[in-house]
């Protein structure tokens, strides 16, 4: 496919067509004129998406497995669903997923579905912190208003020994429009019951767990008890063991 070009007064021009996103090889070939230099630019073949020349890598039995791990990152069923023996999946799944190429046309798809649908782990964690950070007076205002009493039809303040009004405290929901879109993303449950309004946020306790394993600050530890039996190096002095060490 000619892109386009050009001679003229001595001057070589030409314009190409690239489209983004794909990737064109292209075959330069010189051709003599009587008036000089003509430069063509051709086209070596089609465009090829990035994720279309990853995707070249793999077997269709590796393209199958990483379909199917994508659907629910369950390595093992995903072997099973791509045409692996059920026996062997487990050990399928851990080579496969230790695969380079494989590893590559992953994260590929992920990105590409992350771009879609506009996810990001920046999108998950600014979700996370609305939650973990949620404040429950930012959604409920506790207030004191004045008792009131019916009497002969009209609502009148019911008052004390002294002839004070008698106040109690109540709990009153803050308006939704009121509200930050972001102390809205945190809210669970919102609805009226016989014994008033219910407002929730989501789990609080989880939120935070979550923020704090990306961010590292709970590492699992794994303590291992036993007992060695005839242990060869039972009784020996700190320096024995030392010259025990330096001896090879």
């Amino acid at each position: 496919m000619i892109r386009g070009c050009g001679l003229h007064a001595g001057c070589i021009l030409f314009s190409c067509n690239q489209e983004s996103g794909g990737v064109v090889v292209y075959d330069i070939h010189y051709c003599m004129q009587s008036t000089g230099l003509f430069l063509l630019l051709v086209g070596a073949g089609e465009e090829q998406k990035e994720g279309e020349i990853v995707a070249s890598k793999l077997t269709p039995k590796q393209k199958e497995f990483c379909e199917q791990y994508l659907v629910d990152l369950n390595g093992s069923k995903a072997a099973i669903r791509a045409g692996y023996s059920e026996k062997t999946a487990d050990q399928q799944a851990s080579r496969l997923l230790t695969n380079v190429k494989v590893q590559t046309y992953l994260q590929k798809r992920k990105q590409d579905r992350s771009e879609r649908t506009e996810i990001s782990q920046d999108r998950v964690l600014f979700e996370l912190a609305n939650i973990a950070f949620s404040n429950a007076a930012d959604y409920a205002a506790v207030v004191e208003k004045e008792a009131m009493a019916e009497v002969d039809g009209q609502m009148i303040p019911v008052l004390d020994a002294d002839g004070n009004p008698v106040k109690y405290k109540a709990v009153e929901p803050v308006l939704t429009a009121n509200l930050t879109e972001n102390q809205k993303r945190a809210l669970a449950v919102i609805k009226k019951g016989r014994d008033g309004f219910e407002i929730r946020t989501y789990d609080k306790t989880r939120a935070l767990e979550l923020l704090g394993k990306h961010l590292g600050m709970f590492e699992d530890k794994l303590e291992v008890k036993g007992e060695i039996k005839n242990d060869p190096l039972a009784g020996l002095t700190t320096e024995e063991l030392k010259k025990l060490i330096a001896d090879g």
